[in-house]
């Protein structure tokens, strides 16, 4: 005889696996600031556009954020130091996401950001 298990919600959380959206949305902020400091090209993946002219930007150590403010704060540092050498364009979802204090509203935010789209193409 066959088994199935049916998990339900939170049986990864309370493993202590990191899968919340904050660790999502912190996994690829560190990504997208190690893209900043250490790739010489310039990346568009849909959320985010960085474009960089060719110069290396910085060469001390990588910080590691672990909020979201921390992120925009870096940014901010760097576009300071390096002016015109690095511009940074959010999607309209990606940026709503920037701007809350709270993960629990990202469903909410989504949908509403779709329904926005919905109805100005109809």
């Amino acid at each position: 005889m066959k088994h199935l298990y049916i998990i339900g919600n939170g049986f990864d959380q309370a493993h202590g696996l990191k899968t919340s959206y904050r660790d999502f949305v912190l996994w690829y902020l560190n990504r997208k600031l190690t893209s900043i400091y250490r790739d010489s090209s310039s990346i568009n993946d849909g959320l985010i556009k960085i474009e960089k002219r060719p110069r290396t930007l910085l060469t001390y150590t990588l910080p590691v954020i672990s909020d979201v403010r921390d992120f925009k704060k870096e940014v901010d540092n760097v576009i300071e130091l390096y002016e015109r050498n690095l511009k940074i364009h959010y999607s309209p979802l990606f940026a709503a996401i920037l701007s809350i204090d709270g993960w629990a509203d990202i469903e909410k935010l989504y949908f509403e950001l779709l329904l926005d789209i919905h109805f100005k193409t109809n």
